[in-house]
């Protein structure tokens, strides 16, 4: 009775996730979307501003500065009800940067630079940066230059980013601020337009199903 009523219904809810599919693939190829990904040194990305950094950028040749690192936790949630990381926040920099942080004079800058916040979530911590998750407080973190790619991100309220975040940073004497996940990568025109085919079939085949179904009445 079940698999006769879902055979029923199928056709007719998988045909809006195809419309679906295939409205929103149209829209990502014909939009201007990058193929690649933007390539920056550090020094250059930390003086553009975020809103002509392009929706795709590759950043090189920067380091993670973990002594400006903030940490969100989520109270009661690890083991024994203990805190749990949930992202950790760490500025992007060059040397002339990390050399002002050492200082604390990054005001005194000139262009100020832009704070790339690297938005580093649990899983990527125990990926990538396991040290930092260690409880001996001897553990070094890496110095190797960090280069990824990411989407520029600025609408902080909508990333979950509390204001008690942003003034630490802040304080440190960054202005402008720019949230950098490693990964965060949009779709390219080419997956837009996979998208677009896949809703297309998915859409005829479910009208092909319905039509089919009816005629048998």
């Amino acid at each position: 009775m079940v698999s006769r009523l879902l055979r029923k219904v199928l056709p007719y809810l998988l045909l809006p996730f195809g419309l679906l599919f295939l409205v929103g693939g149209i829209d990502i190829a014909l939009e201007d979307a990058p193929s690649e990904p933007k390539p920056y040194s550090i020094t250059e990305l930390l003086r553009t501003p975020a809103d002509e950094m392009g929706r795709w950028v590759q950043a090189n040749g920067g380091f993670l500065y973990w002594p400006a690192a903030i940490e969100v936790y989520t109270e009661g949630t690890g083991e024994e009800g203990a805190d749990e990381t949930q992202n950790v926040y760490v500025p992007l920099v060059d040397a002339q940067l990390a050399e002002a942080l050492d200082n604390e004079s990054v005001s005194d800058l000139s262009p100020r630079p832009i704070g790339i916040l690297v938005d580093l979530d649990l899983e990527t911590l125990q990926e990538r940066f396991p040290e930092y998750l260690s409880d001996s407080e001897e553990v070094a973190m890496p110095v190797d230059p960090f280069e990824f790619s990411f989407t520029p991100r600025t609408s902080f309220l909508k990333l979950g980013i509390t204001g008690e975040v942003l003034d630490q940073f802040k304080d440190i004497g960054f202005e402008e601020f720019v949230v950098a996940a490693p990964g965060s990568d949009p779709y390219t025109k080419k997956e837009g337009g996979l998208m677009a085919l896949g809703g297309a079939l998915l859409s005829v085949l479910s009208v092909l199903w319905i039509a089919r179904r009816r005629s048998r009445r």
